[in-house]
């Protein structure tokens, strides 16, 4: 029998803070399952979309205030 593997897992096996490979369960959070990387140590959750605004937009969000 062939194992294909369900589509959060081939999403889900890069850090959306690092892009490492090393990611490990770890848990559930609102019914969704956490994963934590072994490169960096954050964790993050299966399906989280946000993104983190740049250094740039950060300055000048700033700087327009």
């Amino acid at each position: 029998m062939l194992y294909l593997p369900k589509k959060s897992e081939v999403e889900m096996n890069r850090c959306k803070h690092c892009v490492g490979s090393k990611c490990v369960k770890n848990g559930f959070a609102n019914e969704k399952q956490r994963y934590k990387c072994k490169d960096c140590g954050k964790s993050y959750r299966d399906g989280d979309l946000r993104e983190k605004y740049s250094i740039e937009r950060k300055l000048s969000v700033i700087s327009m205030y």
